[in-house]
């Protein structure tokens, strides 16, 4: 059984909401710590992350805690390097609707809650939409077969994937720890690319410690050959 982060069961869960005052809901969501990368869409809408902190950081455990369960995680890391945040869901905000997709029905009730507390006045729910993660997979994949049971190997497997996704944009994000340069340009001179090292390091043993955990883990490999820091570097 597949399990969030805080036991509960993996579910693709979806909430529709129809938007008055599109202005006034993506300035809201902006001004949130919970809220990150508003990243340009098409069909003129943007994209947020819904992340663990902030006022969305505190969360009870569900009952599915007896570790039989593989608990299946998503993360972004933060642009200094040093921490990671998990992400609870996605918010696509259109001109003229919004939908916030989440792995389980608990985050998206309190997903809803958040959005309606924070938005009120700009939007309102319309609908809620529940789909088995296997339809899910099966039917963003494109196959179009009957869905088979997810094995833990293809779990695995599609988590990495969606880790691999969020630290290949790393290297053109802007970094604080950097001085506001991407690690691609700081890595150009000599004392940032010691510092870019420091922080792929920093990276490295976090997905170190993941995979003595036994959890899904990505290799940096890419990460140092993209920004041509090899191994004989440190």
């Amino acid at each position: 059984m597949l399990l969030t982060e805080e036991r509960h069961r993996i579910i693709s869960s979806k909430a529709r909401f129809t938007v008055s005052d599109y202005g006034r809901a993506r300035k809201l969501l902006s001004g949130e710590y919970d809220f990150a990368d508003d990243e340009e869409i098409p069909s003129g809408g943007v994209s947020f992350s819904w992340l663990k902190r902030g006022l969305s950081k505190d969360w009870e455990m569900g009952p599915d805690s007896d570790g039989k369960g593989m608990v299946a995680t998503s993360s972004i890391v933060h642009p200094s390097g040093k921490m990671t945040f998990t992400v609870l869901g996605t918010v696509n905000l259109y001109p003229d609707r919004l939908i916030l997709e989440c792995m389980s029905r608990e985050r998206l009730e309190r997903g809803k809650k958040r959005l309606l507390d924070l938005l009120r006045g700009s939007v309102r729910h319309r609908v809620d939409e529940f789909e088995d993660i296997h339809v899910a997979m099966e039917r963003h994949e494109g196959r179009g077969e009957a869905a088979k049971p997810l094995k833990n190997e293809e779990a695995r497997a599609m988590l990495v994937s969606m880790m691999q996704k969020h630290m290949s944009a790393w290297p053109d994000k802007e970094i604080p720890a950097l001085g506001g340069k991407t690690p691609r340009e700081a890595a150009a001179t000599k004392a940032g690319r010691e510092k870019v090292l420091d922080l792929i390091k920093d990276l490295e043993n976090g997905e170190a410690r993941k995979k003595k955990a036994g959890e899904p883990f990505i290799d940096l490999g890419p990460l140092r050959r993209e920004l041509g820091i090899g191994r004989d570097e440190g």
